[in-house]
């Protein structure tokens, strides 16, 4: 069984888990493996920020894992603008754990999060995707994404220059 909920403050605790566990596993996330520095702490006061505000957001999806308890296996963020002509719009973050990729998880969170976007009105999500990570660049397009930007050479992974795409999803929603 599996379920995706809003993350609040009483999941600090898995979050920074999940968030420290994907920095270790995948070159692609910008922090690299032991360079996260925040404690629960930190998280719980960053998760209440965001369940402040009505334009932010953070999903979690969780798996009946061993003995019946429930792991936190990815993640979708959203965080929309602090200023007014901003407000609208969100950047976006999505991350699953590596033996749990593949099963559709970051699809499923984000038909979700698509949905709470209409709802609160956020009109254009957008991201930032390394140029070689071809998996996420396909999910994305999938999912409605366009190439709006190049940012060259913009992040460094040991002494290899990376560049990366920015992208773009115009969200429909009635007036």
């Amino acid at each position: 069984m599996e379920k995706i909920k809003k993350l609040n403050t009483n999941d600090a605790r898995d979050y920074l888990s999940l968030l420290r566990q994907l920095d270790g596993e995948s070159e692609f996330m910008l922090y690299e493996k032991y360079e996260r520095k925040a404690t629960v702490g930190d998280v719980v006061g960053h998760l209440q920020s965001v369940c402040g505000r009505k334009n932010q957001a953070v999903f979690g999806y969780y798996k009946i894992g061993d003995f019946n308890c429930e792991k936190l296996v990815g993640y979708l963020s959203l965080f929309g603008g602090k200023q007014k002509r901003l407000y609208h719009t969100c950047t976006l973050s999505v991350g699953v754990v590596k033996d749990s990729q593949g099963e559709g998880i970051s699809n499923e969170l984000w038909q979700y999060a698509l949905d709470w976007a209409i709802l609160e009105k956020i009109g254009r999500v957008e991201l930032s995707v390394m140029s070689t990570n071809r998996v996420a660049i396909l999910m994305y397009c999938k999912w409605g994404f366009g190439v709006c930007g190049y940012l060259r050479d913009r992040l460094r992974l040991g002494n290899v220059w990376v560049s990366e795409l920015m992208m773009e999803y115009l969200v429909a929603f009635g007036e």
